[in-house]
Formats: C-alpha cells, sequence, structure tokens
C-alpha cells in the first residue's frame, strides 16, 4: 500500500479488489474470502483518499472517489452486502482492523470510516448503478434482478421426461434479459454429476453452480445457493418444478410498479408429475414456493437463512423467520400478493426428497417422522428471537400459542391414524411446552390454556378446522389434556 499513489489508485484496485472479484467470479476463492479482503480494501481506502483530499496539490480527487464508490457498488452488488452487515462483519471478524481505522479518523481528526462510506454511497454512485468494468477477458456485468436458487440431487436423470431440463427450458421463457436472470444450481453431494444436462443452456441462460460440503438436507443445499447469489431478487425452484412463461418478467413488473423492496408473493399449482394441476395454493404463507425476497434491503439485514442440517420444514424455517421480521421492521408495507400463477410444483411422492427422508419398512405421515423439525422450524426460532431480545414478548408468546395449538391438532391425527403413534412426539411437544413456560415465567399449562381462551379462541378452533382438512380424526383429549399429557411425557424422559 505504501507504494500507491494518487495517480495509481485505480492500477491498485485493479490489482487487489478487482482481482479478488475474478477470482471469486471463477469460483476460486468463497464469498467469505472475497468479503474479507474486499472490506480490508475498503478501509485501505478510506485512509489512503482521506490523507490525499486533505493533501495540498491533490490533483484526482473526484475521479479517485468515483472510482472507490464504483468498487463499493461492484463489492455490494457482487457480495451481496450492505453497509449494515460490513458493520457486523467488522466487529466480529476484522475487530482489529476497525479499532486501527477508529484510532486513524481520532488521530488526525478525520470523519469516522462510516460516515465516509455514507458519503460515498450517497455522493458520488447511483443507488443502483450499472457497473461495467472490462478487466483483459472479464467483464463485470450489471446486477442481475433475479437469482433463482434450484436445490439439485441426481436431477430426473433416471426420470422418463429429465426434470432439470424441463425447469431450465422454463426459464428461458420468461420474458427477461440474460443477464437479468442468474439460476444456481445447488448439488447436494449427486453421485453422478449433471453437466451434460445443463451445458447446453449455459448460451441462453446465466447459470452458476456450487456444491454442499455434505449430503445431508435440502436447507443446506439452498443455504449454499444463497450464498453466492448476485441477483437483487432471491426465489427458490426444486428441479422437478416448472415456471410458468412470463412468470418471472410478470412479477419483476409488479415489483417495479409498486415500489416493492422487501418481498412479494403468489399462487402456485401443485400437479402430479404429468403436469395437471392437482390444486392451486393461494396465499400460502408457508412455503417458500411462490415467494420472491429483496436480497439487500430484507433477507440479508434481517438475517433470513436455511437452519442448518434441518432434514424437513426447512422452507416453514424461512416463513416464520420472514414473519418475525416484519414484526421487528414495523413498516408500512403495501400490498405484496400478485394474484398470478408463477410456478408449478411438483407433487411427486416418488421424488428423492421423499425417499431420502421416509421411514424404512413402515409407511407413516411424513409430518409425524419429522415432527420435530416442524417444531424447530417454528416454535423454536420464536422461542430464540424472543430470548435475544429481537421479538415483542407479547408477540412471541401469541405465536407460540398458536404453535402449540397446531401441535395438538397433529398430534391428536397421528393417534388417529395408527395405534402405534410415535409417543416420542409427546415428549417433544413437552420440551417445547416446558421451554415455553421457562422463558415466559407461565407457573401451569392451564395458564397457557386460559390466554388461548381469552385472546385467541377463533384461532384454536380454525386451526382444528385446517387440521380436519388434512384427515379426519376423532380427537382423542382436549387441549388441556394433552398438554398436560405432553408435560407428563417430557418429565418421564428427563428420568429414564
Amino acid at each position: 500500500m505504501n507504494s500507491v499513489s494518487e495517480k495509481t489508485y485505480p492500477q491498485w484496485l485493479n490489482l487487489s479488489f478487482y482481482n479478488y472479484a475474478k477470482q471469486y467470479n471463477h469460483q476460486e476463492i468463497s464469498r467469505d474470502e472475497l468479503v474479507v479482503r474486499s472490506i480490508l480494501c475498503m478501509l485501505n481506502s478510506y485512509k489512503m483518499l482521506t490523507i490525499w483530499n486533505n493533501e495540498e496539490g491533490s490533483t484526482r480527487q473526484e475521479e479517485n472517489m468515483q472510482e472507490c464508490a464504483i468498487m463499493w457498488k461492484t463489492f455490494c452488488n457482487t457480495a451481496n452486502m450492505t453497509t449494515s452487515a460490513v458493520k457486523v462483519i467488522l466487529s466480529l471478524q476484522l475487530s482489529d482492523a476497525k479499532a486501527e481505522a477508529d484510532a486513524f479518523a481520532t488521530e488526525h481528526g478525520y470523519v469516522d470510516f462510516f460516515s465516509w462510506l455514507s458519503h460515498i454511497d450517497s455522493q458520488y454512485a447511483e443507488p443502483r448503478a450499472l457497473v461495467a468494468i472490462s478487466m483483459e477477458s472479464d467483464t463485470f456485468f450489471a446486477r442481475p434482478f433475479f437469482s433463482v436458487v434450484i436445490a439439485c440431487y441426481n436431477d430426473g436423470r433416471y426420470a422418463k421426461d429429465n426434470y432439470l431440463d424441463r425447469l431450465l427450458s422454463s426459464l428461458c421463457d420468461q420474458g427477461l434479459e440474460k443477464d437479468e436472470l442468474e439460476v444456481i444450481l445447488s448439488d447436494d453431494c449427486s453421485p453422478i454429476g449433471f453437466e451434460e444436462i445443463y451445458l447446453p443452456y449455459k448460451d441462453k441462460l446465466n447459470i452458476r453452480t456450487t456444491k454442499t460440503d455434505y449430503n445431508f438436507a435440502p436447507g443446506n443445499t439452498r443455504q449454499k445457493g444463497v450464498d453466492i447469489a448476485r441477483g437483487e431478487w432471491l426465489c427458490f425452484a426444486d428441479h422437478d418444478d416448472i415456471y410458468y412463461p412470463n412468470a418471472l418478467s410478470t412479477i419483476k413488473k409488479f415489483i417495479e410498479d409498486n415500489g416493492h423492496s422487501y418481498f412479494v408473493f403468489s399462487p402456485f399449482n401443485g400437479v402430479d408429475t404429468t403436469g395437471k394441476v392437482l390444486k392451486k395454493y393461494d396465499k400460502i404463507l408457508g412455503w417458500c414456493h411462490g415467494k420472491f425476497y429483496n436480497l439487500d434491503n430484507f433477507w440479508i439485514p434481517q438475517h433470513i437463512h436455511f437452519i442448518k442440517d434441518l432434514k424437513s420444514h426447512e422452507d416453514i424455517a424461512i416463513c416464520t423467520q420472514v414473519s418475525c421480521a416484519l414484526d421487528k421492521m414495523k413498516v408500512d408495507i403495501p400490498n405484496t400478493y400478485l394474484d398470478f400463477v408463477t410456478y408449478a410444483w411438483t407433487d411427486n411422492p416418488q421424488s428423492v426428497s421423499h425417499a431420502k427422508y421416509s421411514v424404512e419398512s413402515e409407511e407413516r405421515n411424513f409430518l409425524e417422522v419429522h415432527f420435530n423439525d416442524y417444531l424447530k422450524s417454528t416454535g423454536y426460532i420464536y422461542l430464540e428471537m424472543a430470548k435475544e431480545g429481537l421479538l415483542d414478548h407479547e408477540y412471541a408468546y401469541s405465536a407460540l400459542c398458536e404453535v402449540l395449538c397446531y401441535a395438538y391438532s397433529y398430534m391428536q391425527m397421528f393417534m388417529f391414524q395408527r395405534k402405534d403413534y410415535w409417543k416420542e412426539n409427546f415428549v417433544n411437544c413437552g420440551r417445547l411446552l416446558h421451554a415455553i413456560k421457562e422463558t415466559f415465567n407461565v407457573k401451569r399449562n392451564v395458564d397457557i390454556y386460559n390466554k388461548i381462551a381469552a385472546n385467541n379462541g377463533l384461532m384454536f378452533y380454525r386451526v382444528r378446522k385446517l387440521a380436519d382438512n388434512t384427515g379426519r380424526y376423532i380427537p382423542q383429549q382436549g387441549f388441556k389434556q394433552w398438554m398436560d399429557a405432553a408435560d407428563a411425557a417430557y418429565k418421564k424422559s428427563l428420568n429414564a
């Protein structure tokens, strides 16, 4: 850095930041490496430009500030970063560098790093500036509008009609330019590569690939894709699903016409493997399908993420985090729902995800098998955020009461379907019940019942009605009786 001058600052950027961006673009370094190295470049730029701009005879003040602003925007677009995220990383990972920058500002009487960065951001670059910087044979293009993350495993190569091929074909028919849509294929360690399936689409689609560290869960696979996403808006697909023609261009117009900056959602169809529509899922908030999230304004600053190693209900966990984020933000959000069917979700009982997580040698309700994952993706998220002071306690407590209502209804269904229902799910429910009482200082199970009856009686009956639709059952227990049974099962497990 000592050899850098005002005149050579652009060349220094090419050798440092843009070289890192090129390496990341070629998947030679990880996103984490890109982020750390780029932030250090910004810190060095802050010190150099601040000194030069305060020296007599400065000749490239405006030009270098503009160069720095373009670097900052390129970094944000490439790594999906915001100023608030940089603050967190500086505090946690680069605390020494932050302390050095603070000492520099204090010693010289200069403005602090983030005030300088705010000035750079507002005065020297448009909020959505298009960056097109050629560097040898590499070009940094405008940021994609959408990143579609596709969780892949084997990708239908053994199916009659190749699933991934069908999905990629549908993405070619979205009414978007190639650079407006980024397609991320996230592979959950498939035993056989599938390059020959997607390579023919490379000329039509902007395709990037990534791979999990080990084969385990769909949430891990989707998160791996999110980690390298560059688009302004994020959405998800499974490799055996499709987007209807012009769906994404329709969503893009809806976002731009209404000034949306957080998230939007739409209905989607459940179809069989032949494409026959089985059901229209209208205004369903418990799914990732049909949802579009803004990365910079919503997903990243609200710390939304897929829970590591959660075998099922990873989409419900996202929905829970979205609900919590909206309660925390306290903002007036315009209508986010567009009544336009964008997506066909294939309800395939023979799919890899069903096969991987089924119970061998016995047919059981999928929810019963993965019931604890359901509790982790709903109740425990509310609990942890309430404990950390990130949620209003009354909101969290009411949401947990609703989770208990659902848990009760589902457990009654399991008991009706099979006499040998899994009694460990009573233990799981009891464990959640105990955590709720401990967190909110509730002494008795009946106090929870009374709160629901007094404030949320309609919720209880609505949940029961929804559970009825999943399969008729005869209630085995009243709600109070069920809580007592779950409580007893949990306490007994502690002494086992």
